[in-house]
């Protein structure tokens, strides 16, 4: 587990996670029909959400 850093700037709210295994190949569909792999997306800050009903 990664200690938690001290709250004391806005800086220090966040913990940058790195994977210990390569991350599967992952194409998904943007809102606008096109598809994106994630590979793509290497060495960018990329934020997921899933949601389901």
């Amino acid at each position: 587990m990664y200690p938690t850093p001290p709250q004391r700037t806005a800086a220090a709210q966040f913990i940058e996670l790195r994977s210990l295994i390569e991350t599967p190949v992952l194409k998904l569909e943007r809102i606008d029909g096109k598809t994106v792999a994630l590979n793509d997306l290497r060495g960018k800050v990329v934020l997921m959400s899933f949601w389901a009903t």
